[in-house]
């Protein structure tokens, strides 16, 4: 068993690696969203229902005490009320609604409201020539958004992934009341994940491209010397393609796959494409820096051990060139053209990303 591990352990810890990327990227983005649908169908109509009720109460008020009455009342903060006389706005509870102080065609109403920013249900009694209105909020909906300003869902109405709110089914999620159709919900294509399940899925990654490495350069060791050359090279194809292909498309919607995070160059789109293009450098040298050992045991003894003592001295320098120019200008990358934190003298403001950046 000892002996299968030290053969085949790296591979295998690659493979698990692999394996559990998978596994978790798929848990992750699960795109069933009917169970979610469910629950937030259910509390919808528990809230409607709680609606309707709240208004009825406040007609009986009127009708018993009249309109002042309902102005000293202590206010609902589940609902938004409004009150109009002779259609026009005489007592509201928020000013959060858009709305005008005079009745209009999208305000007062019953049903789904859509203003200038979010989705509202509303519900409307008249008694004489009074309006009484009370709606609660479904979505919000600004023109643009910021870290104060979110398009989300209501935090009563429960709902784990982004989307909008139409009013055809095409391709969305129908929500209903006594059996009418009232909206739709239509989820968001790409949906934004935790940040804790970006920097899972980003070891994951990481993880399993370090130990397929390591496994190829352990099994390399011991072939003939144009295999163990024409390994790296493949990996540098390998390593092309997949940035001029975008191999690693499905990892976008992750945070170290963000230009936001930090983005360079076409070779460096993103944090993670700059780890793996680390792990690759780190691999490159071991190749290398084996390779002129083997050479300098391998001819301890010969008549040319001081030409190929030189040629191997010669690769490393020129290597060594490349690769320090290379790391100094990743590392000034990182601060130009990243929005990680790298200040160590601000210790708190430091993340996980600041101590990948940092080794």
């Amino acid at each position: 068993m000892i002996s299968f591990f030290r053969k085949y352990g790296l591979i295998l810890l690659s493979i698990c690696f692999a394996g559990s990327l998978l596994f978790y990227y798929h848990s992750v983005f699960d795109q069933e969203y009917a169970a979610d649908v469910q629950v937030f169908q259910q509390e919808f109509t528990q809230k409607e229902k709680n609606l309707t009720h709240f208004v009825k109460n406040k007609k009986r008020v009127l009708q018993k005490y009249g309109v002042d009455s309902l102005m000293h009342q202590s206010t609902n903060k589940d609902f938004f009320f409004h009150i109009y006389q002779n259609d026009s706005l005489v007592f509201w509870t928020t000013n959060q609604l858009p709305i005008l102080r005079f009745a209009e065609i999208h305000y007062p109403a019953n049903g789904v409201v859509h203003l200038q920013n979010g989705w509202y249900y509303a519900r409307t009694i008249q008694h004489k020539n009074i309006h009484l209105v009370a709606s609660f909020l479904i979505k919000r909906d600004y023109q643009y958004e910021n870290k104060n300003l979110r398009n989300d869902f209501s935090a009563d109405l429960t709902l784990p992934f982004k989307g909008s709110i139409a009013m055809e089914t095409d391709n969305a999620f129908p929500i209903y009341l006594h059996k009418k159709f009232v909206f739709a919900i239509f989820p968001f294509e790409n949906q934004p994940i935790p940040s804790s399940s970006s920097d899972v899925l980003l070891v994951l990654l990481l993880g399993s491209i370090s130990f397929c490495l390591l496994a190829l350069l352990t099994w390399s060791k011991k072939q003939s010397i144009t295999i163990y050359w024409i390994i790296p090279l493949l990996i540098l194809l390998l390593r092309f393609l997949s940035l001029k292909g975008n191999w690693l498309w499905f990892m976008e919607s992750t945070t170290a796959f963000q230009p936001t995070l930090y983005a360079s160059s076409e070779w460096l789109p993103n944090f993670g494409e700059y780890m793996i293009n680390c792990l690759l450098l780190l691999y490159f040298s071991s190749v290398l820096i084996f390779k002129v050992f083997e050479i300098k045991k391998s001819n301890a003894n010969s008549k040319n051990q001081a030409l190929h003592l030189k040629i191997a001295a010669l690769l490393v320098f020129l290597f060594s060139l490349v690769y320090s120019s290379y790391i100094g200008d990743l590392f000034k990358g990182l601060v130009e053209n990243g929005s990680i934190p790298l200040e160590v003298n601000k210790l708190f403001s430091l993340n996980f990303y600041s101590f990948l950046a940092t080794i």
